[in-house]
């Protein structure tokens, strides 16, 4: 479910779950462990880092018809995972740049969210937020890192509408840095990602860290407490039913 490759010093790691790359327990695991992998390996082997998706999906997001079917302690330890994950992403003491040639929903654009830059396909291809029409709200995570990236108003408007968005539209706000054609996304990516690079070391771990340190002792501070509300909102019978209807989509 998750490719990680070598373009010189930096790591390619691919989400490979079919067509629309949902983001289930399994594949957090495999993630997880090519996190481990790109970590361990910084400044010996990696100095940036490119996150990929498929042609039509970045990623669709949670994998509902996986996830419906967990009991609370198995949801629990879904939830967890993804919210560690997001975070070392995010703090990962090299640039990063999330490539998306195909559509990032829900969780997947959760994910794009983590890295330092964006860059998505132009024309028909999306990016948004749509857990306030399921019941839920987004992440805490994202919702604390959109507004870093994009001003308050521009977050309260995706996160309250729960569209989607073209990626070229949301190019004037910040949260998609470039867009091209598709078949050109992940060149562009690299090509924008390697010069950045040559400035790995000390001083950007710091730069890293002062980017990171506030939304992460944001998050670790009330945690606990957004946890247990989506826990309570995603296992309500109203949220139920929507989360099983809509994955019948998938």
């Amino acid at each position: 479910m998750i490719q990680l490759d070598k373009n010189e010093n930096v790591a390619i790691l691919r989400l490979d779950n079919g067509v629309t790359n949902p983001i289930s327990l399994s594949l957090l695991h495999e993630l997880e462990n090519a996190v481990i992998q790109i970590k361990a390996g910084i400044g010996s082997q990696y100095r940036g880092l490119l996150l990929a998706g498929g042609e039509k999906f970045f990623s669709i997001g949670f994998d509902l018809p996986s996830l419906v079917n967990l009991n609370q302690d198995e949801f629990k330890q879904f939830w967890g995972m993804f919210n560690q994950i997001f975070f070392d992403l995010y703090t990962l003491p090299v640039p990063t740049i999330c490539a998306m040639k195909g559509h990032a929903i829900a969780g997947g654009a959760v994910l794009a969210l983590g890295a330092d830059f964006r860059i998505g396909a132009e024309e028909k291809k999306r990016i948004g937020l749509n857990e306030i029409k399921l019941g839920i709200p987004i992440p805490f995570s994202a919702d604390l890192v959109l507004r870093q990236i994009v001003t308050d108003r521009v977050a309260t408007n995706i996160i309250y509408s729960g569209d989607f968005f073209t990626m070229d539209s949301m190019c004037s706000s910040g949260l998609i840095d470039q867009v091209h054609p598709a078949e050109d996304v992940e060149d562009k990516a690299l090509e924008t990602l390697t010069p950045l690079t040559l400035n790995c070391g000390p001083a950007f771990n710091v730069v890293k860290e002062n980017r990171t340190a506030s939304i992460k002792h944001t998050y670790d501070t009330f945690c606990d407490e957004k946890d247990q509300q989506f826990m309570a909102m995603w296992f309500s019978p109203e949220v139920q039913e929507r989360l099983l209807e809509a994955a019948k989509t998938f």
